[in-house]
């Protein structure tokens, strides 16, 4: 979630992407494995550029044909399992698997990522409550995964102090669906500079309940079941991963500002794409095909103004991003207002909200495809319809474009969460909030802001698109290894 200012200079509006990395954190229960200590070792592997483009790129644009979604407002709620819209060869589906099962899949000799994706066939609905943190909805997640080697790559039970040293960092799904990629942490990134280490791999499936009921009561105190069910797919993204490559991209439009017809024509619309491409120039990615797509007349009528909070399945985000299309673009929906309700119970605008860290890349129509931005809400006017700032709209969307592609916020609000990824700027709220606030530091009554977090150092970061706070649009190298190692980036 990207919100445009703080409410004060150092106190928390909430805790940012999730509760579960707080839980991860505190618990012990845990995304990552710690890497080989010691310094990383220097490669002189320089990947070949892609042929696709030059950042950044002329991005051909045109309106779709037709609306996305059916023409009347479905009675139930949509709740599809998609397969993917990617070649036939990157695509490893290997059918439904009940939790604490292993599933295997085999890696070409130059691929340069790999997702795996879990969707519920069937599973609990019931909260998780892990010792020492609020519940969690249930979700999937891989809890163990073997390299070729028969070594652990990862284990969903080990918690590194620092996610700069871990093989892979996972901060939990949605209700029912989740999405690991590798790489994406420092030391992967290095150790991947060739490509995947080739051969079988093998994966335990799980979820948050059956994770609760391996840790028993001692570490699950509610939510222990085993009965989950998930379709499992393994994406693929041929490698080495270049220095360059080139992304689709679909703008829905929920609001009635725009059709598809008047967006392609519009001059700040041309703005608003030329800024987004020059943001994804700094990641070596060009923007390819972007497409402008109405939705259904009763579709713009619900979805214009969204509550941010309401982010189960069968809620209005989960619903809107089930009419996205099931093809390999990167799936943005511009909304006129997105509300969230904070700590205090009031409502609060947001400009940037994302339903899953990755996004299920080339997998259209779930619960999880795709991720909105208030277009009203961002730029002078305080949410007024009709005055919509391009630049402003553009890098909101290169942000949430880059939670899709699989980066994480470089610093959570709260100045105790960092990214996995080493040349990023930290900012240490112990450190960088005035010693009168310390205390909350690394709780939800604690905040880092952009004007602090820009004076070096440990108080870093406030310029990076990735920042919890809009502000700049600065992207490492490891971030954009990270954004082109996606499978939607050709």
């Amino acid at each position: 979630m990207l919100r445009a200012s703080s409410s004060s200079p150092e106190r928390a509006l909430d805790l940012g992407p999730a509760a579960a990395v707080i839980r991860r954190l505190v618990v012990g229960t845990a995304v990552v494995a710690l890497a080989a200590c010691g310094a990383k070792p220097k490669d002189p592997f320089v990947a070949s550029p892609s042929p696709d483009c030059s950042p950044p790129g002329t991005p051909v644009v045109s309106a779709a044909s037709a609306p996305a979604g059916p023409a009347t407002e479905p009675t139930v709620c949509q709740q599809p399992i998609i397969q993917s819209a990617l070649p036939a060869s990157q695509v490893k589906h290997l059918g439904t698997v009940p939790v604490n099962r292993t599933a295997a899949f085999d890696v070409p000799p130059a691929t340069g990522s790999f997702t795996i994706v879990l969707q519920a066939v069937t599973a609990s609905t019931a909260d998780v409550t892990f010792v020492g943190a609020p519940p969690l909805p249930n979700a999937p997640v891989p809890l163990k995964i073997t390299d070729p080697a028969g070594g652990t790559f990862y284990d969903d039970t080990s918690t590194p102090l620092d996610p700069t040293r871990a093989n892979a960092v996972y901060r939990g799904g949605r209700q029912g669906w989740g999405t690991f990629t590798a790489p994406n942490t420092a030391p992967t990134l290095s150790a991947w500079a060739r490509g995947v280490p080739a051969g079988r791999w093998s994966f335990v499936v799980g979820d948050y309940a059956a994770e609760c009921q391996n840790l028993g009561p001692a570490g699950c105190t509610a939510g222990a079941n085993t009965s989950g069910v998930y379709d499992v797919t393994v994406l693929l993204r041929p490698g080495p991963v270049p220095t360059t490559g080139t992304i689709d991209v679909d703008f829905y439009l929920a609001t009635a500002q725009f059709s598809a017809s008047t967006a392609v024509t519009d001059p700040g619309m041309a703005r608003m794409v030329s800024t987004l491409s020059a943001i994804y120039a700094n990641a070596g990615i060009c923007l390819g095909k972007v497409t402008f797509i109405d939705l259904p007349a009763w579709a713009k009528a619900k979805y214009s103004t969204l509550d941010a909070t309401d982010r189960g399945p069968c809620g209005a985000l989960a619903q809107l991003f089930t009419l996205s299309l099931p093809d390999a673009a990167l799936p943005l929906f511009l909304v006129d207002q997105l509300q969230n309700l904070n700590k205090l119970g009031q409502y609060e605008y947001v400009v940037g909200i994302d339903a899953a860290i990755p996004g299920p890349s080339s997998m259209g129509s779930t619960v999880v495809s795709g991720a909105a931005i208030g277009i009203s809400c961002v730029g002078p006017g305080s949410c007024a319809a009709g005055v919509v700032d391009p630049d402003k709209v553009a890098a909101v969307a290169a942000h949430e474009g880059g939670h899709w592609l699989g980066l994480f916020h470089t610093t959570e609000e709260n100045g105790a969460v960092f990214d996995p990824l080493s040349d990023t700027g930290v900012c240490d709220c112990s450190q960088c909030v005035a010693e009168a606030y310390r205390s909350s530091c690394g709780t939800s009554s604690a905040e880092v802001g952009t004007a602090v977090c820009s004076t070096g150092g440990s108080c870093s970061g406030g310029d990076n698109l990735m920042f919890w706070l809009m502000g700049g649009t600065a992207i490492s190298a490891q971030q954009a290894q990270v954004m082109r190692a996606n499978p939607l980036v050709r």
